[in-house]
């Protein structure tokens, strides 16, 4: 858990420059939404019916760019690396 903090406030120190940055920081804030937290309320809320079933299992998929990021599209990279995390 602290790698992905460590990685999300790495992300923010690389986003966070000029202020005509502001529109691509929310911009990739959406994709950490999309891809983080949307991945994370679906685990959430399948947990009471993960409880009932013989054998439970959650299994996240992630693209090899949460493991070898990119410069071009570094929130997609950290999105994947958070999924990894889950």
């Amino acid at each position: 858990k602290i790698m992905l903090i460590i990685k999300i406030l790495n992300f923010f120190k690389l986003s966070i420059g000029r202020k005509s940055d502001l529109h691509k920081i929310f911009y990739r804030l959406r994709i950490l939404d999309v891809n983080v937290v949307a991945r994370w309320m679906c685990i959430k809320y399948a947990i009471p019916l993960l409880k009932k079933s013989k054998m439970p299992r959650v299994v996240n998929i992630a693209s090899r760019l949460g493991s070898r990021p990119m410069d071009s599209s570094v929130a997609y990279c950290t999105s994947e690396s958070a999924t990894k995390e889950i």
